[in-house]
């Protein structure tokens, strides 16, 4: 979904309101003393080091690939056509994504990202981390852990 940054801004500040209230209510549920807290920075740092490169190699990529191949165009607007006139809607799926050839270049080349970019996903991952309640598992640590593994995993198969 595209939006202007005056929209993106006021989404972030929106949550950013959202997860103020929200650490109110979870200190409550917390009595985490000073190591837990530097924990959950260096893990909130590193998850947010680990996203910015992955946003970093998304620019890339955007910017490297361009626009939609002719041929793919005429196929979304044949599909578009198509979709909703007949039969159920399992007769409509259809493989439609077309995975571009693997560009070694490209796959190596970083874009940067913009410190306003970088301050507010830092900012976003702390607020989601202050949003988790203190238990035994299901905590930010753990999230921490499923979302880097799961970041090593996509990077060894894609």
């Amino acid at each position: 979904i595209a939006m202007s940054n005056g929209e993106a801004s006021e989404d972030f500040e929106a949550i950013s309101a959202a997860a103020e209230e929200n650490q109110e209510v979870g200190a409550s549920d917390a009595d985490a003393d000073d190591g837990d807290d530097d924990k959950i920075q260096r893990l909130v740092d590193y998850t947010s080091e680990m996203l910015q490169q992955i946003l970093k190699r998304i620019v890339a990529k955007r910017i490297n690939r361009g626009n939609i191949s002719p041929t793919m165009e005429l196929r979304l607007s044949a599909l578009e056509d198509e979709i909703g006139k007949t039969g159920i809607c399992l007769d409509e799926v259809e493989e439609i994504i077309e995975l571009p050839d693997f560009d070694e270049k490209a796959y190596y080349q970083v874009a940067e990202l913009d410190a306003d970019v970088a301050a507010q996903l830092a900012s976003f991952v702390k607020m989601v981390a202050t949003m988790y309640r203190n238990n035994p598992f299901h905590n930010f640590e753990h999230a921490s852990h499923v979302t880097q593994s799961s970041s090593k995993l996509l990077s060894r198969i894609v």
